[in-house]
């Protein structure tokens, strides 16, 4: 079962507010905030609550002013939701507070991710009523839910956060805002690179299960099936050769947390029926022991391979595939995430360099546009790689084009597909010179047209009008877009 929504209307946000993407760290982007806020609202002063951060932040006439308030600050605020006016004598009396104290009134507009607030803007009661702040308080939404993730993650020695304006990131954003709330199981599918353990962690991060334990395993890295049976499962004392002590595996070190399995396509059929009794009885049983022990786990698995074709083959168990896949997470391989490149690259140079104690180096345009025509097979992991040997080897403070080292001989050739689906994202052809035509002249068969449809329609997230806009169609092409399809029994779901 996959979690789906609405996403068309995430594209009007992101064109009204573009000076909000990507801003790091918090306060930079809190600063452009309150100053697109002010503008907006009509009247200053301004102010934004960050709820994970404690963090109230204020602006007035080019001054800035923020602080960690108290529990009763805070739920003052949280009171105020909801465009009801609060008055300003409850704030406290630290420098934001003060700052917003020029006006005896605030209204509070909350920010939220799905329906739960994950901030809230503060405005004069008496300032114009202008729906953008409405607008405004949703992109900063999703902004102030990446860095709830964040500051999750912090704790597992991982950074690397949900970056992206293409409308599917923002949409993943509330996948794991649902997900995160369950202790169902999840599959993420992407190709290798393109981030699977970091949206693994933000599960975790955000879920009930946030203070337990998350433990990863590779299930490919194992050199051999009994280290990982003990790696899983553990042993007691003489279970074999050198086992001189009682060991717990990863299933009892995850007790009341997150175990993610990372490849796990890679498991044994051996490993595949324990696991899977394991899901069954919630029960594990250590090498060389004759009890079984009761462990609350929530599995998080991941792959690069697909699992459900491999299952006829007996390669992977399908009745497990069915119970490790209750839930789904696809992520979009970078080549087809158009525009978020370069935010990408902004980010890993930034904190690249805050990481290792040098200002942070700058993109020249050459530099973003041989980025951006690069095909990615490594996806997320291979562009911080080249970026990352760029930051060192780079002379000055800009990063040209000459500086871009990719590793060619490692890179695959694309195929047919996979081919088109680039040059559409990132070359600008339309659907109907890179596929019809194709198509037409029976270069491409039914066949190559239903994939190249179907993973459009997954990256476009799920809607028709979208689909279009995917393949770079005007509105006037719309109609005979969708004719072509009925006419030839394409049906992308």
């Amino acid at each position: 079962m996959a979690v789906g929504g609405q996403e068309d209307d995430i594209l009007p946000l992101i064109s009204a507010f573009p000076d909000l993407l990507e801003l790091y760290p918090l306060d930079r982007f809190l600063g452009v905030l309150l100053r697109i806020m002010e503008h907006v609202a009509g009247e200053g002063p301004v102010g934004c609550y960050v709820p994970s951060s404690a963090l109230l932040v204020a602006r007035i006439e080019g001054r800035g002013g923020r602080e960690s308030i108290s529990k009763d600050v805070a739920a003052t605020i949280w009171k105020g939701t909801g465009h009801e006016t609060i008055s300003t004598a409850k704030f406290g009396d630290g420098e934001a507070a003060r700052l917003l104290q020029a006006h005896a009134e605030m209204r509070i507009i909350s920010c939220p991710i799905l329906e739960r607030p994950v901030g809230f803007l503060i405005a004069p009661a008496g300032g114009r009523e202008d729906p953008r702040l409405a607008d405004l308080a949703r992109l900063a939404g999703y902004y102030l839910h990446r860095h709830e993730i964040e500051q999750g993650l912090e704790a597992y020695g991982r950074q690397l956060v949900i970056i992206g304006r293409h409308p599917r990131m923002f949409h993943l954003q509330e996948e794991v805002e649902r997900l995160a709330r369950l202790n169902e199981p999840v599959l993420i599918t992407g190709e290798s690179g393109s981030g699977k353990e970091i949206f693994a962690m933000a599960l975790h991060a955000l879920s009930p299960r946030r203070t337990g334990p998350f433990v990863s395993v590779n299930c490919g890295a194992a050199p051999s099936e009994n280290l990982l049976l003990d790696e899983f499962f553990g042993h007691r004392r003489g279970a074999f050769t050198g086992a001189i002590l009682d060991k717990n595996g990863c299933c009892q070190e995850a007790d009341g947390g997150t175990l993610f399995l990372d490849e796990v396509g890679d498991m044994s059929h051996e490993l595949q029926t324990l696991l899977l009794r394991t899901l069954m009885t919630g029960e594990v049983r250590r090498l060389g022991d004759q009890r079984s022990t009761r462990v609350d786990i929530r599995l998080v698995s991941a792959t690069h391979k697909d699992l459900l074709s491999a299952s006829p083959s007996g390669h992977f168990r399908a009745d497990l595939y069915y119970r490790l896949s209750v839930f789904r997470l696809h992520i979009l391989p970078l080549r087809e995430r158009q525009g978020d490149i370069s935010d990408l690259a902004t980010y890993i140079l930034w904190f690249f360099a805050k990481r290792n104690g040098f200002p942070a180096k700058r993109l020249a345009g050459g530099a973003i546009a041989k980025l951006e025509a690069h095909p990615w097979h490594g996806n997320v992991r291979e562009l911080e790689n080249v970026l990352k040997r760029a930051s060192v080897m780079a002379n000055g403070d800009m990063i040209e084009a000459s500086d871009l080292q990719f590793d060619h001989a490692e890179r695959p050739a694309l195929d047919r597909t996979e081919q088109i689906i680039f040059e559409v994202r990132s070359r600008g052809r339309t659907f109907w010179d890179a596929v019809y035509m194709p198509f037409k002249r029976r270069e491409l068969t039914r066949t190559d047209v239903s994939l190249i449809l179907e993973k459009a329609f997954e990256s476009s997230g799920g809607q028709l009008s979208l689909l279009a806009s995917y393949f770079n169609l005007s509105g006037d092409d719309y109609g005979r877009f969708v004719a072509f399809l009925h006419r030839h029994g394409f049906r992308p779901h």
